[in-house]
């Protein structure tokens, strides 16, 4: 299986993380085979269930071992009620007690001392977060500050974000935090999938979502991608089932398959991200992961699907 490059540590191409409802079976799965990348999140399933489940999981492991990908919630109802107001609203000296309580209780779940790489979860997504004060850069750009201490202490090694939105928004949004901090953000998690290649989006989906009425995240695109990587980015892709709606056109193995193939052999990735809750789907990941040598054209031209999906 391919391996990549991690900031100097060596890990496959593939990683686990996302709302598991067999976290124990797939990631004791996952780990058997070799996946050291553990992705999570505050808000996974509402709760901290996968923050507590990794504390478990890696409890008995060699901490260094893992990559270990935390996210900072940008939810606007939790911080109202923990501080009175968004922490869009909130001023750096404001940021600094909000941000640290859930930096400090990931820690403290997690056992993890300190996270790999730490995310701004799902930028500008107020259909996500139900926060339309997303849209303020100067916002974000507060963030990044404060959790730039986080990295000077050591507790975070990486910042980056995470986004399911199009590419003028990302394009923005890297730009506009690079100018202010120069090369602070480092790590992207993205949405790119078969389905959303060309950068396909909730009012534009591409055929077979629209055929079959499946609802798909806005997406970056190959543009998107390509402008990460050239921009010293490390890649994941997070959404190569789309959450799962891959299921909802075809049960077959062969669509799970072209999903995986499309985005461990585009050349911008670094990671494809394996967010299913079920061991079939992830050793079909860990299968293609490992094939690496099957041409893209291949699913491309199985029933005209790449002329169909990109219209």
């Amino acid at each position: 299986m391919k391996e990549v490059d991690f900031f100097g540590k060596k890990i496959l191409k593939v990683g686990v993380g996302g709302c598991h409802q067999n976290k124990d079976e797939v990631f004791k799965y996952a780990y058997d085979n070799g996946v050291r990348l553990l992705d999570d999140g505050w808000g996974y399933t509402g709760t901290l269930v996968n923050t507590s489940f990794i504390g478990k999981f890696i409890k008995d492991k060699n901490r260094d071992d893992f990559i270990i990908i935390e996210k900072l919630p940008l939810f606007k109802k939790m911080y109202v009620e923990e501080f009175g107001k968004s922490l869009f609203e909130m001023s750096v000296e404001e940021m600094r007690p909000a941000i640290d309580k859930v930096i400090q209780t990931q820690l403290q779940i997690t056992g993890a001392k300190y996270f790999d790489a730490y995310l701004l979860h799902a930028i500008y997504d107020d259909q996500y977060s139900q926060n339309p004060e997303m849209d303020d850069i100067e916002a974000y750009k507060r963030i990044v500050q404060v959790l730039l201490e986080y990295k000077e202490k050591g507790i975070i090694k990486h910042i980056g974000f995470s986004a399911h939105v199009g590419f003028l928004k990302l394009y923005h949004f890297c730009e506009e935090i690079n100018k202010a901090f120069p090369k602070a953000l480092d790590v992207a998690e993205i949405s790119y999938n078969i389905l959303n290649d060309k950068g396909h989006t909730q009012n534009n989906p591409c055929y077979f979502a629209k055929q079959y009425k499946v609802m798909v995240w806005d997406a970056i695109g190959e543009e998107g991608i390509k402008y990460l990587k050239d921009n010293g980015y490390f890649v994941i892709d997070a959404m190569p089932h789309e959450s799962g709606r891959i299921g909802q056109i075809s049960t077959s193995e062969d669509w799970f398959r072209w999903a995986d193939r499309f985005a461990l052999n585009n050349k911008n990735i670094d990671v494809v991200l394996e967010g299913t809750s079920y061991v079939p789907h992830f050793q079909m990941m860990l299968e293609e992961a490992g094939i690496l040598k099957r041409d893209i054209q291949e699913m491309r031209d199985i029933e005209g699907a790449s002329n169909r999906c990109h219209e």
